[in-house]
């Protein structure tokens, strides 16, 4: 009962399957006390620390990154140095005689 069992449901199970239900329920509570524990230290921690985190660091939120194609690159990074088509094409193209002739 204290566990959080019905008390009739103890006698309809088998020694194997209240010892696996028991144990579950103790990894449970470990779980949750951790979950506390760390709770606490950070709690603790945070005034101290110089920089204060964003929420999305505390809560471990990951930046999803899109795959770009090659055409999404260059024209980034054209904006990125403030050149035309033409200007890139014409770069590239300069670039490209000069690794051929070396």
């Amino acid at each position: 009962m204290e566990a959080g069992f019905d008390p009739d449901a103890y006698w309809r199970q088998t020694p194997r399957l209240f010892d696996i239900s028991i144990r579950a329920r103790i990894r449970v509570k470990e779980q949750d006390q951790q979950g506390r524990a760390w709770l606490a230290w950070h709690i603790a921690a945070l005034p101290k620390m110089k920089r204060f985190p964003s929420l999305k660091d505390l809560l471990g939120i990951k930046r999803v990154v899109r795959k770009q194609t090659p055409d999404q690159i260059e024209a980034g990074l054209r904006r990125l140095f403030k050149m035309s088509k033409a200007d890139w094409s014409a770069r590239k193209d300069q670039r490209l005689k000069v690794t051929r002739s070396e």
